[in-house]
């Protein structure tokens, strides 16, 4: 009899165990949202995929499989899709643990614009950012090369 009553004990508890999570709303919520770590390591991956894809062209194009004019358009796509990822990355990084790529892609575009209309009011060449990589300049917040994608933090290397 005893052993019915602890069997029937044990699996109530498993259950309960088992089930308790699935009918908590805020641990669901919480897993279902990005964390900030894994949007930043997925745009990293598909900036270095851009940068591959450059240099792929890059060697497509010396070879002579692409013309001149496919390979500046192209170059120049990737180039731009290169530079969205790494201001992506920058707005995550300036934000919270668990953050959506909507509120990242809003607040880089919002940070680019004041950027943009304080460079306009008030130039200030002593603060001009320069890559160590290839020379271009570059905005005084960014944290990488929009030319080749190098980190333009001292002291780190390419991003």
């Amino acid at each position: 009899m005893w052993t019915y009553v602890v069997i029937i004990g044990f699996l109530i508890g498993a259950f309960t165990f088992v089930l308790t999570p699935l009918f908590r709303e805020e641990d669901r919520r919480d897993d279902l949202r990005p964390k900030r770590s894994d949007l930043l390591e997925e745009l990293k991956t598909k900036k270095e995929a851009a940068y591959a894809a450059i240099r792929e062209m890059e060697f497509d194009y010396n070879m002579g499989k692409l013309t001149e004019e496919d390979f500046v358009i192209l170059k120049r796509q990737y180039l731009e899709e290169a530079a969205d990822y790494m201001k992506e990355m920058d707005a995550l990084a300036e934000g919270s643990d668990v953050f959506s790529a909507n509120e990242g892609i809003r607040a880089a575009e919002e940070n680019q614009g004041e950027k943009v209309a304080g460079r306009a009011e008030r130039p200030n060449p002593e603060n001009d950012v320069y890559c160590t990589s290839c020379g271009k300049k570059a905005a005084p917040n960014n944290r990488f090369c929009t030319g080749c994608g190098a980190s333009l933090e001292p002291g780190r290397g390419e991003g």
